[in-house]
């Protein structure tokens, strides 16, 4: 979900580079199982940034 998401963020032009690179980091990040609680608040407030300004996760059938 983190790595589409960094990909709509990018293909849009939606939020700075940091913060699309935090995105996929963030993506890398919960793969390994470490995500730190700053790590966490931010990729929340990114997530919402991102589905108030249109994205929603794909269904995986």
């Amino acid at each position: 979900m983190w790595f589409e998401l960094a990909h709509w963020a990018k293909q849009r032009e939606f939020f700075a580079g940091w913060e699309r690179k935090l995105i996929f980091d963030i993506g890398r990040y919960v793969n390994y199982g470490r995500v730190s609680p700053k790590q966490a608040r931010h990729a929340f407030r990114l997530y919402s940034k991102a589905r108030e300004l249109g994205y929603s996760t794909k269904e995986k059938n």
